[in-house]
């Protein structure tokens, strides 16, 4: 399982297209290079980067003076918190800001790479808490709440739906946040 973001786009030409973005700092831009290609003529070659951290995504501004980004309607001027049902708008296009868990298979199987910390499902399936119909549950409970703008984190939503106790959530998520200092040490 992994946390990836979800920008669906409010207008223009790409009008409902969805971009994905699932790396821990992936870059917009018009440059070839950007993991996200926005090609129209307020995008610059480096406009921001986004970044995941745990199951958090942050937009960071690179342009000069921070122009061309906006978050619900606000001017961003450093890095900014995306939560689901967001308005991000990038350049004279609007999106709305999901996060949803994807099994690894279907992000072309991330898992393994040395620098990756596994999303909290992982953990509990690891454990022998949770088996995958309990994760495809949660994460179908998780999307439902989502679609009414409620955001629950999947480890809350698993303790709620009776999968893990909280003595079993605390262990996780701390040795989530373990494994997460280990492997991202300045």
């Amino acid at each position: 399982m992994a946390m990836v973001l979800e920008l669906t786009s409010m207008g223009g030409i790409q009008l409902s297209k969805k971009f994905t973005i699932k790396g821990r700092v992936s870059k917009i831009g018009s440059a070839a290079q950007s993991d996200l290609l926005l090609q129209e003529r307020q995008i610059e070659l480096h406009h921001a980067e986004v970044h995941q951290i745990l199951d958090r995504f942050f937009v960071v501004p690179l342009t000069p003076q921070n122009r061309g980004i906006s978050l619900n309607g606000m001017p961003v001027y450093g890095r900014s918190r995306l939560n689901p049902g967001d308005i991000l708008t990038l350049g004279a296009t609007s999106y709305r800001v999901a996060v949803t868990e994807q099994l690894e298979k279907e992000l072309g199987g991330s898992a393994g790479r040395r620098h990756d910390v596994p999303p909290i499902g992982e953990y509990f399936v690891r454990r022998g808490l949770m088996n995958q119909e309990q994760i495809a549950r949660t994460m179908r409970r998780q999307s439902e709440l989502e679609q009414t703008s409620h955001h629950v984190a999947f480890g809350q939503l698993a303790y709620e739906l009776g999968f893990v106790n909280r003595s079993q959530l605390d262990a996780a998520l701390s040795e989530q946040r373990s494994d997460f200092n280990e492997r991202f040490k300045d």
